[in-house]
């Protein structure tokens, strides 16, 4: 891999486990911060009354690369399937770094 070298965190895509909340309604929240405490964040997924079960994902860590501390952050919206974002959620992000 190439040397990478940030002034600022960039925003990409990533993966992380899939979290499904069931057919009930239903919250999950979670938060972080950077290794170097300067960056915090939040979330909440929150499931609704439809009659289908969740089919967004997120994504929310960072990651070392290089020296160099990344954020990734991603919302990926379902709309009637969540095979398109259970895919990138597991594979987008690894994707781009490859081509860093």
């Amino acid at each position: 891999m190439q040397n990478v070298f940030i002034d600022e965190v960039f925003i990409f895509l990533s993966s992380l486990p899939i979290q499904c909340l069931g057919s009930q309604s239903s919250k999950i929240s979670g938060s972080g911060k950077s290794h170097e405490s300067q960056i915090k964040y939040g979330f909440t997924l929150v499931k609704g009354k439809a009659n289908h079960p969740m089919e967004d994902y997120h994504v929310a860590k960072f990651v070392q690369i290089d020296q160099h501390e990344l954020g990734l952050f991603a919302i990926y919206d379902g709309h009637m399937g969540d095979c398109i974002p259970s895919y990138l959620q597991k594979h987008l992000f690894d994707i781009v770094l490859k081509e860093v």
